[in-house]
């Protein structure tokens, strides 16, 4: 792996650390930069969905949601939470194409 590959890998794994621990100054930093891919941010979706019974982890959805993250298969099982879930963000996933009466298979 190129030193260029190493620090694109590096750089994505603090933004899914930040979306893991609930930093949202930083995630949204790392969304601003426009150096994530499209994995990243889905998987950055799916780690915060899990926690955000929590406002900031909710708040990191939105900033996901934003920046253009689609809904996967992983994101959607995350969805009942950890520790429960707050009502904004299923309405997010609503509102952004989730479809209530679909089958798992139904997201990529």
């Amino acid at each position: 792996m190129s030193t260029e590959e190493d620090l694109a890998e590096a750089f994505a794994q603090a933004f899914l650390d930040a979306c893991h621990e609930g930093e949202l100054r930083e995630a949204k930093e790392v969304i601003a930069s426009g150096r994530l891919a499209a994995k990243n941010l889905e998987e950055g979706l799916d780690l915060a969905t899990a926690r955000a019974s929590a406002k900031v982890y909710a708040d990191i959805v939105t900033a996901l949601f934003d920046a253009g993250a689609h809904i996967t298969e992983d994101a959607v099982e995350s969805l009942p939470g950890e520790n429960g879930q707050q009502p904004s963000v299923v309405r997010q996933y609503l509102d952004h194409g989730m479809d209530p009466n679909a089958k798992q298979e139904y997201y990529p």
